[in-house]
């Protein structure tokens, strides 16, 4: 087999990612998740300003599960994983709204308030309380803005990893918001 050929079979292609669809893969996985009210709500909360936040995270769910089937993870393993990069930012409240009385911060509450530093806390909590999360899914939400947070198991660095390819595609490739695809 020519190197050619090799490097294409271990190649990921992640270009699904573009569009915020839901294949029936993943329905399967997380329907409760995808058909539950306040995560139907995310979709109207602006995200990375050309998305919103229900579209990221399908995104999101979407390179986990290509990244989980490329590494042929077990169903359990890849669900449990796939379930946590659905969940990721799934915050009870819009960082946005926390700007307000940003001027008369002092340096500490800035730093203190950041949300690179604090949402992925705040949405393994929420998570866990409506979705009741198993404790690695926990960990992988609460550390998945790396450098920010540090993904302690290949959980967390598959969920990080799988941000940072959803927000690449929300931000580079699809800068105008036509992929959405929310009907």
């Amino acid at each position: 087999m020519s190197v050619m050929r090799r490097k294409h079979l271990n190649r990921l292609d992640f270009s699904s990612v573009e569009s915020a669809s839901v294949p029936d893969e993943l329905y399967e996985i997380c329907k409760d998740i995808l058909d539950h009210p306040e995560f139907q709500a995310l979709k109207n909360r602006v995200h990375h300003h050309t998305s919103n936040v229900y579209c990221h995270l399908i995104r999101a769910a979407k390179a986990a599960l290509i990244i989980c089937r490329h590494r042929g993870y077990p169903q359990k393993m890849t669900s449990e994983i796939v379930r946590a990069a659905l969940l990721h930012d799934f915050c009870d409240f819009d960082w946005r709204l926390t700007r307000q009385n940003k001027k008369s911060w002092t340096l500490g509450e800035r730093i203190h308030r950041q949300y690179v530093y604090h949402h992925g806390k705040n949405a393994a909590k929420n998570a866990r309380k409506v979705f009741n999360i198993n404790d690695r899914q926990f960990m992988a939400i609460k550390s998945h803005m790396f450098p920010a947070g540090w993904p302690r198991d290949i959980y967390g660095w598959i969920v990080q990893m799988s941000d940072k390819i959803a927000t690449y595609y929300e931000c580079t490739v699809n800068p105008i918001n036509k992929h959405n695809n929310l009907e």
